[in-house]
């Protein structure tokens, strides 16, 4: 039997290795050189847990062509070895090419077994190679937009007679490419050149396989160019009249057929989307387009389709059924357009395969933000020749949410993904923050667009912002503080230690608990309460016995609002429960004045969704439109409605200004008016202050100018409810003991994070980092609880298990199948909870298959 491999890098390759790093990075930040140690060391285990093997070799095991594959896969990658001293090793993967570090885990595969005969191996590093005429190097640029022709180096020699502009001597007495001097000709000049010298046993793989990348892109370029040719006469039969700006970006995408389109929301995202699908298809560059978005919005998007595109272009349908009836649908579409949702997307994969799409849209494209998910994974096994992502919030949180989005759209626009952390995320001074946005920002242009509502505000319609301050009952104001310890308690233990899983739950648990209070103990206590009022009549009494001064508040203004003004309304709340106490306060009044009020929440099937936004658009007198979030994404509510509220502060700006940006876009006639409650002295009050970092956040890569930006607030989760809490923090750290705040973590869940997986992994499909190895500094154990860690459950109380489930809102959709949605609060704590279930059932599942022990 063979001795195990080790975990990390053995000592025989440490020298050749950290020689190979120090050289590619010697100018580079301390920092980089890290986060390099720290990738290669995550290929080492990548490469071990894909239990990767040498499968061909030269005879005498030296230099030359190798080949390696996965012990059970029957997919292998060729490789060219021409030397460890230094280390020159090249291989034909993707992420050999993307990785940015000169090796990958199938040239760690190689040097491993190499380095298992010592003797061989300082032969082997003794021996002297000859450059090749023309070869590719690996190390991308951190300042200038990526463009692979930028690592081609021709030998001096190899050069001559080929009139090539774009050359520059390097360091090393080569000629390297500046892309920046080459005319398209020339460029093309240079890739046939470089393709009549790669060629024999010295042919360069990586260079190969970019060669193959050149030809892709030059068949999609002639695409394009057919398409522009054709894109005015196209658009004179669009069914609507393209402002500038949305012409501009025709153009940009027509330039290259990739885009990330981040225009605030309510520019008209879905239009210029369904110009672009137009063009393509109306100048034949395509014939088959697949838009997939939330499934709240499929309708819509058939609707617009129709709308806005002329039949010649092709039908549209919306992907529904079963499995049966949704593969039947793609198999019998040879032109059009499909509108699935991302639930269906993983399902569906080999259909969509078949399908062959040259153009996907994805809608809401922050949706496969979270590499690890499984909606993630599957829509980036999609390929398709054009791909265009439409999102106004493509950064949320963390800057490696761009990241992920990019893997699909451009792996190579802003390569290698694990750089950009080091290089971008702190301050040059230390502080937290973010630093080199310009060359950041002038990487992501070629490949992104976007337009504030600044600078389009003239065609905007003006908007009115109005901030409720709502009391609390004494009562309400005692269950919110009495809180407060404990959560105080929980981060000060954070700023010593990782939190265990249980502890993390706790934490949200206890965060969600004072979000819901804010609101009113009616919405806390809504299971005790609601059974018992819901067929009385909403009296003051009654109402004041629910201890939700912002339900009788939201109330008023409703009746202000749609029977005092006439005017329709959506109210927008994070929880369903609230919605329903809304509704059973205001029903008397509206009903007793012939007004209907309709919801658009997750307990709504597709078509009753569909209908509820019809009639809210086409009966006068429906006139409230009760949202949750599911309708805070996507929705064109600009013909129904031009007021907005809000019950409550969200958590998050991106989602405050979705929801505006339901009635505030392009096409709204009036004035808009958006209504905010929020109670000043709970946890609201506090979440009002630490938006301002997220807004940060997002305006600092994208919208600002400045090179630095500095955070008032750490970064993640714990960091943003660190800075919330920072007073009861800091006391309960001046007053703690260790006992109390200190290392407690028992044996049982200390052993569970030392088996924390690797989640993501990083090869070539992209650079999502393993379990405690976050850019943004948030923990191992707080990250651990948003993708999937497993921990020990026998901790967990069943009190916390029952709260979190309790936020769920589980609806049975048209297809017969489930939908589950949670609160963002808890969303992160319930999937670390499912996961961790399955993971305990899996081990259970498998003592069970080996017998008792004996």
């Amino acid at each position: 039997m063979p001795a195990p491999r080790p975990k990390r890098i053995g000592d025989a390759l440490a020298h050749v290795l950290d020689a190979h790093l120090d050289a590619h990075f010697a100018n580079a930040p301390s920092g980089v050189r890290d986060a390099a140690r720290d990738a290669m060391q995550r290929r080492w285990t990548n490469m071990l847990a894909d239990q990767l093997e040498v499968v061909r070799a030269p005879a005498r095991r030296g230099r030359g062509r190798y080949r390696v594959a996965a012990s059970a896969g029957d997919r292998s990658y060729g490789l060219l070895l021409r030397g460890t001293a230094p280390l020159d090793l090249v291989c034909e993967c993707a992420d050999f090419r993307s990785g940015g570090l000169g090796v990958c885990k199938h040239g760690l595969t190689l040097l491993r077994d190499l380095a298992d005969d010592a003797d061989a191996f300082e032969r082997l590093a003794r021996a002297p190679h000859r450059a090749p005429p023309v070869r590719w190097s690996p190390v991308w640029s951190a300042t200038e937009p990526s463009d692979w022709v930028r690592g081609v180096a021709l030998a001096p020699d190899a050069a001559v007679g080929a009139r090539l502009r774009g050359l520059g001597a390097g360091p090393d007495g080569t000629l390297r490419v500046d892309p920046s001097r080459q005319t398209s000709q020339a460029r093309s000049a240079l890739v046939a050149h470089v393709a009549a010298l790669n060629v024999g046993r010295a042919a360069d793989p990586a260079l190969a396989a970019w060669l193959g990348f050149e030809a892709e892109e030059q068949a999609r370029a002639a695409s394009l160019d057919t398409a522009r040719r054709g894109r005015a006469r196209a658009l004179r039969r669009f069914g609507a009249t393209l402002r500038p700006y949305q012409r501009r970006t025709v153009e940009r995408f027509l330039a290259r057929g990739r885009l990330l389109l981040a225009d605030d929301m309510g520019l008209g995202k879905t239009v210029q989307a369904a110009a672009i699908a137009h063009v393509l298809l109306a100048s034949g560059a395509a014939e088959r387009v697949l838009v997939i978005a939330p499934a709240s919005l499929k309708a819509q998007w058939c609707a617009e389709w129709a709308r806005f595109v002329p039949s010649e272009s092709g039908d549209v349908a919306p992907v529904v059924g079963g499995a049966k009836q949704r593969h039947a649908l793609y198999g019998d579409t040879a032109r059009g357009v499909l509108v699935a949702n991302y639930e269906q997307v993983h399902l569906d994969l080999d259909a969509i395969a078949r399908f062959a799409p040259q153009l996907v849209i994805l809608d809401e494209g922050q949706r496969i933000k979270n590499w690890p998910t499984r909606t993630a994974q599957a829509v980036k096994r999609i390929h398709s020749s054009f791909r265009l992502v439409l999102t106004g919030t493509p950064i949320e949180n963390r800057l490696d949410e761009l990241m992920s989005i990019l893997d699909w759209l451009d792996p190579y626009a802003i390569a290698p993904k694990w750089r950009l952390p080091a290089e971008h995320m702190g301050t040059d001074e230390g502080a937290d923050g973010m630093r080199h946005l310009v060359a950041l920002r002038a990487r992501l242009a070629p490949i992104c667009l976007r337009r504030t509502r600044a600078e389009v505000l003239g065609e905007l319609p003006e908007r009115e912002d109005r901030i409720h301050a709502v009391g609390v009952t004494e009562r309400q104001q005692t269950a919110h503080d009495e809180v407060t310890p404990e959560i105080a308690k929980l981060l000060a233990r954070s700023e010593k230690r990782p939190l265990t899983q249980r502890e993390f739950l706790r934490l949200m648990m206890l965060f969600t608990i004072q979000r819901t209070v804010a609101n009113g103990l009616g919405l806390h206590e809504f299971e005790q309460v609601f059974p018992e009022i819901r067929l009385r009549h909403p009296s003051e009494s009654v109402l004041s016995s629910l201890h939700a001064p912002k339900l009788s508040y939201l109330r008023d203004l409703i009746v202000r609002i749609a029977l005092e003004s006439g005017q329709r309304v959506v109210v927008f709340s994070q929880w369903r429960r609230f919605l329903e106490l809304a509704h059973w306060a205001t029903a008397p009044a509206l009903e007793a004045a012939g007004v209907r009020a309709l919801f658009f929440s997750g307990n709504e099937s597709q078509l009753q969704r569909a209908r509820n936004v019809q009639r809210f658009h086409d009966d006068p007198d429906t006139r409230v439109l009760w949202c949750t979030d599911a309708g805070g994404v996507g929705l064109n509510l600009q013909h129904a409605a031009h007021v907005c509220v809000h019950a409550e502060l969200p958590w998050n700006p991106a989602v405050f200004e979705q929801r505006v940006a339901r009635i505030h876009r392009m096409g709204q006639p009036e004035r808009v008016t958006v209504h905010t409650l929020y109670t000043p002295t709970t946890i609201e009050g506090r979440i009002a202050e630490s938006l301002r970092t997220k807004r940060q956040l997002f305006a600092g890569v994208f919208d600002g100018d400045t090179d630095t930006l500095v955070f008032d607030e750490r970064g993640g989760t714990l960091g943003a409810l660190r800075a919330i809490y920072d007073d009861e923090v800091a006391l309960a750290l001046r007053g703690s003991s260790r006992d109390e705040v200190g290392d407690d973590t028992d044996d049982a869940t200390a052993d569970a994070l030392e088996d924390v997986p690797v989640e993501a992994r990083e090869d070539e499909r992209g650079a999502a980092r393993p379990v405690g190895d976050q850019p943004n500094g948030t923990t191992a154990a707080s990250h651990s609880a948003t993708t999937g860690a497993t921990a020990s459950l026998s901790a967990l109380a069943l009190s916390d298990m029952g709260a979190l489930l309790s936020s769920l809102s589980v609806t049975t959709r048209a297809d017969g199948g489930l939908r589950i949605e949670a609160p963002p609060e808890t969303a992160g704590a319930l999937a670390a909870l499912f996961r961790g279930m399955a993971s305990a059932l899996e081990a259970t599942a498998m003592q069970e298959q080996k017998g008792p022990n004996r």
